[in-house]
């Protein structure tokens, strides 16, 4: 009878132990990704401020199944992007160790969102994206759509990490 006491407590012991490395080991592996938000808000909050007093009906006529790209490292900026803007999108990229891959506005279901992707090769792990939307529903839904496996979190009031796989 008490053996079985010991093993059933070292079975739950285990089982407790193997279950919090996990979910911090998660939590950690989340954390390199969305480290530069964290470090940066303000930088982002000012593209995002940038992007938004661009006239959207002059970004239509580049529309593509991920949007608008305003910035591209293979092609640059759009047209419609600032010189102030291009500066703060700069100083992301630069931020990130040249991790920014490309910055793409898209409107879904009457909701605007800017979506900074960074390592889109995955070369240095994981693509991931930090994306600014007033809806984490049209968040859900805008990668359910599109067809590729990711993980989603919240990383403030209207922005999320995504980690596509």
């Amino acid at each position: 009878m008490q053996r079985r006491r010991i093993i059933r407590f070292l079975i739950i012991f285990l089982l407790i132990l193997v279950t919090s490395w996990l979910f911090l080991n998660y939590l950690k592996y989340n954390v390199k990704y969305y480290q530069l938000f964290r470090d940066h808000r303000e930088l982002f909050e000012t593209v995002k401020d940038g992007v938004e007093s661009i006239d959207d009906s002059k970004l239509e006529y580049t529309y593509e199944n991920w949007g608008v790209f305003l910035y591209n490292a293979s092609y640059q900026y759009h047209v419609e992007v600032t010189q102030t803007l291009q500066d703060n999108i700069g100083q992301i990229k630069v931020s990130s160790k040249g991790a920014l891959s490309k910055l793409s506005y898209n409107e879904s279901d009457g909701e605007k969102l800017l979506t900074f992707v960074f390592d889109w090769e995955g070369v240095n792990g994981d693509t991931y994206h930090i994306v600014y939307c007033k809806s984490g529903k049209v968040v859900e839904r805008h990668y359910r759509d599109k067809d590729v496996e990711y993980d989603l979190i919240k990383l403030d009031d209207d922005w999320y990490g995504t980690r596509i796989r």
